[in-house]
């Protein structure tokens, strides 16, 4: 509620409450982005970035050979991981393809996808919830 009176004698003068917009849509939106937010990745430090240079490189080496579909498989992408010096965490076969989640230790997760295309590695930093694998669920 405002108040149109005057400043009383002692100087004070009522101020509105703030409103807070709620409804369907804006709770939805804002619950959505919570339940997603175990999505977001702490980003690499400098030093990290650095440490994850060599072990990406020596995986993109390995995953090039495995390009030839038959020898696309989670067994050989686990093991293309491991002679990276990577700690596979999940392997699993998708759609035309391998998708993976490791790490390398200190806080890097080294994830990705290769498919008869394209081979895709990302170093990043692990999820809000600890771990370098996205979770199945929302909260």
């Amino acid at each position: 509620m405002i108040s149109s009176q005057a400043p009383s004698a002692s100087g004070t003068i009522a101020q509105a409450e703030p409103t807070r917009m709620t409804g369907p849509r804006t709770d939805r939106a804002r619950q959505h982005a919570e339940n997603r937010g175990f999505r977001e990745r702490y980003p690499l430090n400098s030093q990290q970035r650095r440490a994850a240079v060599e072990p990406v490189a020596l995986l993109r080496s390995e995953l090039v050979g495995l390009d030839d579909h038959q020898r696309l498989s989670p067994g050989s992408v686990d093991g293309a991981l491991r002679r990276a010096g990577l700690r596979p965490r999940e392997v699993t076969a998708v759609s035309g393809g391998v998708h993976f989640w490791s790490t390398a230790g200190n806080g890097i997760c080294v994830n990705g996808e290769i498919d008869d295309h394209d081979v895709s590695i990302r170093a990043e930093g692990p999820s809000s919830d600890g771990g370098c694998a996205e979770p199945d669920g929302g909260h």
